[in-house]
């Protein structure tokens, strides 16, 4: 297995105050994150959830706008409604 040193980023998930930790390969040092997304999920350094949570009611909220105009159509029926919530 090989790492890419120039891509490669860590972090340490810890309940109380996350500790500042040095990771070296060589003579590279390997960055330290507070938080990034991994496949469509965000992780903290706190192990808490808050942003995550946040951030998908947002996109929830977001897409549930645009199909507004068509909800509220009233010459659709309501049958067609629920095929587009489906």
């Amino acid at each position: 297995m090989t790492i890419n040193c120039k891509k490669a980023k860590f972090s340490v998930v810890s309940k109380r105050k996350t500790p500042r930790c040095r990771l070296k390969v060589g003579d590279v040092t390997i960055k330290q994150m507070e938080k990034f997304e991994y496949p469509g999920n965000m992780i903290s350094d706190n192990g808490k959830c808050d942003a995550e949570i946040r951030r998908r009611i947002g996109t929830a909220k977001d897409a549930f706008q645009k199909l507004g105009k068509v909800l509220k159509d009233r010459k659709l029926f309501m049958k067609t409604n629920k095929r587009v919530l489906d």
